[in-house]
């Protein structure tokens, strides 16, 4: 969830302040949550270590469903040995005063917690719909937060198109990190569709991008164009300021999104980034000129 919205901390200054103040308490409710699930403990540089962060997300989780329920009031006092859990406790009540004060859906944040925990384990989703359900909580679900937070209009089609958004921007992490993610065997791209082009998800250990994988390869990005053109189409609900750290994120993710098609060829040996310039001309773009729907997908 946080490699969708880490790079744009800085954007929050396009918000009214009191909004500004809300997103960086979402942010740091979506950094702690992803930093108890990828904890690694001391001494140890190859793997999480899944149980330690399952009892993490267990008492965060708790303490979230406590906050939720109760107001402030959060059971125990995480061990004092464990800076993780002290930290999170610590962001909490300003998660909570954000999610009360601008009524984002409670969910929302537990579906995060949700789908952090797919994490823990090997991942093999077997159909696109599994793919769909974990985009939605661990980068949807932060989308209609943020809108939340931002301000706007036209209810539930605003929020399929957040929806269709996040599912984009995590669609494009996933094609960012195949090779990353392959060798720590999380495949989140589904198996049903690795089988319809004669591939096995082993294969994208080899580097290579043969012609079967070049068409896998398009295939997937056909799809997550589709869903771009469809999430794109929320920017006029928003209000102004949302308008405007919404174009800068969805702009600099197209621009990574294209870059992976581009250069698709190596996409399983190296990890293609945007340019430092090109994100710094996107983010004076939206910055001074008006946000319009014509300069996204």
């Amino acid at each position: 969830c946080r490699r969708a919205h880490s790079s744009f901390c800085s954007a929050f200054f396009l918000l009214p302040p009191d909004r500004a103040r809300a997103m960086e308490a979402l942010y740091a409710f979506l950094r702690v949550t992803d930093d108890l699930a990828d904890a690694i403990p001391a001494g140890d540089s190859a793997a999480p270590d899944s149980d330690q962060a399952s009892r993490r997300l267990d008492y965060w989780q708790t303490a979230f469903q406590s906050v939720q329920r109760e107001g402030d009031a959060i059971p125990g006092v995480p061990p004092p040995d464990d800076p993780l859990l002290a930290e999170g406790m610590a962001v909490l009540p300003a998660a909570a005063d954000t999610v009360r004060r601008y009524g984002v859906p409670w969910q929302a944040l537990q579906a995060v917690i949700d789908g952090v925990r797919a994490d823990l384990q090997p991942v093999r989703f077997q159909t696109f719909d599994q793919t769909l359900d974990y985009c939605r909580k661990v980068a949807s679900a932060v989308g209609v937060a943020c809108i939340h937070i931002w301000g706007f209009s036209g209810g539930a089609e605003a929020l399929a198109k957040a929806d269709a958004c996040g599912i984009a921007l995590q669609l494009t992490n996933i094609l960012r990190d195949l090779a990353e993610d392959a060798r720590r065997d999380r495949y989140y791209l589904p198996l049903e569709d690795f089988a319809r082009f004669g591939l096995a998800p082993e294969d994208l250990l080899s580097g290579i991008v043969n012609e079967k994988t070049a068409r896998w390869l398009e295939f997937q990005m056909d799809r997550t164009a589709d869903f771009y053109r469809r999430g794109a189409d929320l920017l006029p609900h928003l209000a102004p300021g949302g308008r405007r750290i919404f174009g800068l994120m969805t702009a600099t993710y197209w621009t990574l999104f294209r870059r992976l098609r581009r250069f698709r060829g190596r996409l399983l040996r190296t990890r293609i980034r945007v340019p430092a310039v090109r994100i710094l001309a996107l983010a004076v773009r939206w910055a001074v000129l008006p946000p319009a729907r014509r300069s996204l997908p």
